[in-house]
């Protein structure tokens, strides 16, 4: 006896129990199927169902198979889409737009290299004057030894003084100076840093390095410095003959040698030369005749 795959609620209620044991109720409740165990690839399905779905598939086969025909004789799908993608740019192509971005393009590129090369000679200009401003520094640096060596060794030869022990005093007391129009000077300059102006009455002009010799003269720090010179009372000057550079050592007398202005001078000076300072020794006292 075969049995009916499906059977509706009523007729599974009048099947004998042994057979409708065989049958399991579907979703609703309304209809009963029968219970099979899928073996060997075969199973209980809706047929109907699945005549349904072939059609369907069928159907999208057709469709595609139709469309297919639209690209016959295409062997490469990638550039066909590629040829595709610039025929939609051709028919937005704008003549004067891409000469425009064309042009910036050209210019963004000229505007980075000449940019470029700008910063460049900008480097090489800003090391070139630095380079020159170290080396106009370093020749007025020069220029300003010079000539203050220069004027003060004429200051003092001219006033007779001791050139070893003077000169380290006079530099200390000048200082160079380039004026507005370019013209380099020796200026006086008093412990205030400030320029000093000459004493003479009536003038305000700078006290020029010959008169400040004159002034260091008239002083009994450093009197002893100048041959020839002499003063009466508690101030007088010694005579400094005996003072200066003496072969390879630089010599004062006793009473140079007291004088800490003096001393220090000298002292520089010869540790400067690299000579030996020498200092006479004291004068005798006079003996006592006995009683």
């Amino acid at each position: 006896m075969s049995l009916i795959a499906v059977v509706t609620k009523e007729a599974h209620a009048k099947l004998e129990t042994g057979v409708g044991a065989l049958y399991k109720e579907a979703e609703g409740g309304k209809h009963f199927v029968l219970d099979v165990t899928a073996a060997e690839g075969l199973e209980l399905t809706n047929a109907g169902t699945l005549r349904t779905e072939l059609v369907g598939e069928r159907q999208k086969v057709a469709d595609a198979t139709k469309k297919l025909e639209t690209f016959k004789g295409i062997e490469d799908p990638a550039a066909a889409l590629e040829a595709l993608g610039k025929v939609g740019e051709l028919a937005d192509w704008d003549p004067e737009k891409k000469l425009e971005e064309a042009k910036k393009a050209y210019e963004q590129q000229l505007d980075a290299k000449y940019e470029s090369q700008a910063k460049q000679l900008g480097d090489k200009h800003t090391a070139e004057v630095s380079a020159f401003g170290e080396r106009v520094t370093s020749l007025t640096s020069q220029l300003s030894t010079t000539l203050i060596d220069a004027a003060a060794t004429a200051a003092i030869v001219e006033q007779k003084g001791s050139v070893e022990l003077l000169k380290p005093v006079v530099k200390s007391m000048v200082r160079g100076k380039v004026t507005d129009h370019g013209k380099f000077i020796v200026e006086v300059i008093g412990d205030d840093g400030l320029a000093r102006l000459t004493t003479k009455p009536g003038s305000t002009e700078p006290m020029a390095i010959s008169e400040l010799v004159t002034e260091l003269r008239g002083t009994d720090a450093f009197a002893r410095a100048f041959d020839g010179s002499g003063a009466t009372g508690s101030g007088a000057r010694q005579s400094a003959s005996g003072a200066g550079a003496s072969g390879a050592s630089i010599n004062l007398t006793y009473e140079q040698a007291q004088d800490p202005a003096l001393y220090r001078a000298a002292k520089e000076q010869a540790e400067k030369e690299g000579k030996p300072l020498g200092i006479a020794d004291p004068p005798m006292a006079p003996s006592v005749p006995s009683q």
